[in-house]
Protein backbone atom coordinates (compact mmCIF):
# COMPACT_ATOMS: atom_id res chain seq x y z
CA UNK A 1 0.00 0.00 0.00
CA UNK A 2 1.17 3.17 -1.17
CA UNK A 3 1.52 5.74 1.71
CA UNK A 4 -0.40 8.57 0.84
CA UNK A 5 -1.31 10.01 4.66
CA UNK A 6 0.79 8.58 8.03
CA UNK A 7 -0.65 10.09 10.85
CA UNK A 8 0.67 8.71 14.65
CA UNK A 9 -0.76 10.10 17.80
CA UNK A 10 2.27 10.19 20.21
CA UNK A 11 -0.21 11.20 23.21
CA UNK A 12 0.03 7.46 24.88
CA UNK A 13 3.42 6.92 24.19
CA UNK A 14 3.94 9.77 27.31
CA UNK A 15 0.99 9.55 29.20
CA UNK A 16 1.30 6.03 29.95
CA UNK A 17 5.12 5.29 31.28
CA UNK A 18 4.69 8.79 33.16
CA UNK A 19 1.86 7.30 35.51
CA UNK A 20 3.25 4.32 35.53
CA UNK A 21 6.77 5.98 36.95
CA UNK A 22 5.09 7.72 39.08
CA UNK A 23 2.98 4.91 40.42
CA UNK A 24 6.57 3.15 41.22
CA UNK A 25 7.98 6.46 42.83
CA UNK A 26 5.15 6.40 45.39
CA UNK A 27 5.47 2.92 45.62
CA UNK A 28 9.02 3.20 46.28
CA UNK A 29 8.68 5.86 48.69
CA UNK A 30 5.70 4.43 51.10
CA UNK A 31 7.84 1.10 51.17
CA UNK A 32 10.76 2.97 52.16
CA UNK A 33 9.34 4.84 55.13
CA UNK A 34 7.42 1.34 55.95
CA UNK A 35 3.93 2.48 55.02
CA UNK A 36 3.71 -0.48 52.94
CA UNK A 37 4.59 -4.26 53.13
CA UNK A 38 7.22 -5.78 50.38
CA UNK A 39 3.88 -7.98 48.82
CA UNK A 40 2.31 -5.13 48.46
CA UNK A 41 5.04 -3.03 46.88
CA UNK A 42 5.77 -5.91 44.51
CA UNK A 43 1.88 -5.75 43.65
CA UNK A 44 2.73 -2.32 42.71
CA UNK A 45 5.85 -3.10 40.63
CA UNK A 46 4.40 -5.56 38.71
CA UNK A 47 1.33 -2.84 38.24
CA UNK A 48 3.62 -0.76 36.51
CA UNK A 49 5.43 -3.59 34.72
CA UNK A 50 1.89 -4.31 32.85
CA UNK A 51 1.54 -0.29 32.21
CA UNK A 52 4.80 -0.26 30.73
CA UNK A 53 4.37 -3.06 28.39
CA UNK A 54 0.88 -1.94 27.26
CA UNK A 55 2.22 1.92 26.90
CA UNK A 56 4.59 -0.11 24.54
CA UNK A 57 1.98 -2.03 22.31
CA UNK A 58 -0.51 1.09 22.20
CA UNK A 59 1.74 3.93 21.83
CA UNK A 60 0.91 5.09 18.26
CA UNK A 61 -2.05 4.90 16.03
CA UNK A 62 -1.49 5.12 13.26
CA UNK A 63 -3.27 5.77 9.42
CA UNK A 64 -2.44 5.12 5.98
CA UNK A 65 -4.13 5.82 3.28
CA UNK A 66 -4.25 5.39 -0.21
CA UNK A 67 -6.35 4.89 -3.65
CA UNK A 68 -6.78 1.17 -2.74
CA UNK A 69 -7.93 2.18 1.11
CA UNK A 70 -7.51 2.97 4.83
CA UNK A 71 -4.98 0.95 7.14
CA UNK A 72 -5.59 1.41 11.22
CA UNK A 73 -2.72 -0.03 13.21
CA UNK A 74 -3.05 0.60 16.90
CA UNK A 75 -0.38 -1.07 18.54
CA UNK A 76 -0.48 -5.10 17.28
CA UNK A 77 -4.12 -4.00 16.44
CA UNK A 78 -4.77 -3.75 12.43
CA UNK A 79 -7.57 -2.78 10.49
CA UNK A 80 -7.70 -2.52 6.93
CA UNK A 81 -11.04 -0.84 5.05
CA UNK A 82 -10.76 -1.31 1.28
CA UNK A 83 -11.49 1.59 -1.29
CA UNK A 84 -14.34 -0.57 -2.94
CA UNK A 85 -16.11 -1.39 0.90
CA UNK A 86 -16.35 2.57 1.67
CA UNK A 87 -19.51 4.16 0.21
CA UNK A 88 -19.16 7.24 1.81
CA UNK A 89 -16.32 9.00 4.17
CA UNK A 90 -17.06 12.77 5.63
CA UNK A 91 -15.02 14.26 8.81
CA UNK A 92 -16.39 14.05 11.98
CA UNK A 93 -16.04 15.65 15.63
CA UNK A 94 -14.88 13.07 17.75
CA UNK A 95 -16.25 13.79 21.29
CA UNK A 96 -16.42 11.41 24.42
CA UNK A 97 -20.13 11.44 24.01
CA UNK A 98 -20.67 10.75 20.31
CA UNK A 99 -17.94 8.65 19.75
CA UNK A 100 -18.96 6.09 22.77
CA UNK A 101 -15.89 7.05 24.70
CA UNK A 102 -12.39 6.18 24.22
CA UNK A 103 -10.59 2.82 22.53
CA UNK A 104 -12.37 0.64 20.20
CA UNK A 105 -15.72 0.51 20.48
CA UNK A 106 -18.08 -1.81 18.47
CA UNK A 107 -21.79 -2.36 18.30
CA UNK A 108 -23.77 -4.11 15.62
CA UNK A 109 -23.69 -0.98 12.79
CA UNK A 110 -20.99 0.83 14.55
CA UNK A 111 -17.35 0.39 14.54
CA UNK A 112 -15.05 2.85 16.47
CA UNK A 113 -10.92 3.21 16.74
CA UNK A 114 -11.08 6.50 19.27
CA UNK A 115 -7.97 7.61 20.07
CA UNK A 116 -8.57 11.31 21.00
CA UNK A 117 -11.63 13.57 20.69
CA UNK A 118 -11.12 16.34 18.38
CA UNK A 119 -11.27 15.47 14.33
CA UNK A 120 -11.59 12.36 13.23
CA UNK A 121 -13.49 10.84 10.00
CA UNK A 122 -16.71 8.76 9.51
CA UNK A 123 -16.72 5.80 7.03
CA UNK A 124 -19.93 4.79 5.54
CA UNK A 125 -19.51 0.91 4.43
CA UNK A 126 -20.88 -0.82 1.72
CA UNK A 127 -22.33 -3.28 4.16
CA UNK A 128 -24.46 -0.20 5.89
CA UNK A 129 -22.00 -0.37 9.03
CA UNK A 130 -20.07 2.82 10.18
CA UNK A 131 -16.65 2.95 10.80
CA UNK A 132 -15.23 6.56 12.89
CA UNK A 133 -11.71 6.72 14.26
CA UNK A 134 -9.47 9.68 14.99
CA UNK A 135 -7.84 12.04 12.47
CA UNK A 136 -6.07 15.01 12.92
CA UNK A 137 -6.25 15.44 9.01
CA UNK A 138 -9.56 14.07 7.72
CA UNK A 139 -9.51 16.21 4.29
CA UNK A 140 -6.28 14.27 3.68
CA UNK A 141 -7.50 11.49 4.07
CA UNK A 142 -10.35 11.43 1.88
CA UNK A 143 -8.27 13.02 -0.66
CA UNK A 144 -6.08 9.97 -1.07
CA UNK A 145 -8.75 7.30 -0.88
CA UNK A 146 -10.56 9.36 -3.77
CA UNK A 147 -7.04 9.73 -5.98
CA UNK A 148 -6.73 8.08 -9.41
CA UNK A 149 -3.06 6.97 -9.01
Amino acid sequence: MHQEVIESSPILRYAIPIAAALIAADGLYTFSIGRISLPVAALIFALTAVLLWLSLQFATFYIYADREGVFLAFGRLQRQILRRAIRSARPFKVSFWNAGGLGIRRGFRYEGWIARTGKGLSLELADGKKFVFSCERPEAVIKAIKSKS
